[in-house]
């Protein structure tokens, strides 16, 4: 189906916009005062644990909330995490967005895989996975390629809350479309 393309775009487009966190972090933490390594490698590794966390329980909210739902609670979690980052200026509320994107991207994560699985077709779904983990290492690559120019007419935090801009955005992109049609579109019928 055409709308596993859309979901490929969104895995690119959230990493792109999630990568951002283990390649800017470490300077903005320095921007803000905070030197030690080990408190940078704290933070970094909060945003990890909490995707973890958040990834396990995952099947207890997809009983509560459908594919498009859970983009929208992800994207409006990172949201709130990057508006966190921009105007925090301490490591608490660096920390507290760290958490805040950990929650959002380990939910969209398995979101993702599930919502093709459930869309492609049992024959060719290895073949739609492996679209998608190519489309999720692409924005991690094209990550630094097109948030980085930015930063040299913005600030990081400046950067951040555009960002959380994007991200409140993409939150209200997913919320309209459930709204608009709150059937989830049928999976092909595979031949068995």
């Amino acid at each position: 189906p055409r709308i596993i393309w859309l979901i490929f775009a969104n895995v690119m487009l959230m990493w792109i916009i999630f990568f951002i966190i283990p390649v800017q972090i470490p300077f903005y933490l320095k921007e803000i005062g905070i030197e030690k390594n080990a408190m940078i490698g704290v933070a970094i590794a909060a945003s990890t644990l909490f995707s973890a966390v958040s990834s396990f329980s995952y099947s207890r909210i997809r009983d509560m909330l459908g594919f498009r739902q859970i983009f929208a609670l992800g994207y409006f979690l990172m949201a709130l995490a990057f508006v966190s980052i921009a105007f925090g200026n301490s490591y608490a509320m660096v920390l507290l967005g760290m958490l805040l994107a950990g929650f959002g991207m380990g939910l969209m994560i398995p979101n993702a895989n599930l919502w093709v699985m459930h869309l492609a077709p049992q024959e060719v779904r290895g073949k739609e996975i492996g679209r998608l983990t190519t489309f999720w290492f692409l924005g991690q690559f094209l990550s630094p390629l097109v948030l980085l120019p930015f930063l040299k007419f913005l600030t990081l935090s400046r950067l951040f809350y555009i960002l959380a801009i994007i991200l409140f955005g993409l939150t209200l992109i997913f919320v309209i479309w459930y709204w608009l049609n709150p059937r989830p579109p049928d999976p092909p019928q595979s031949k068995n």
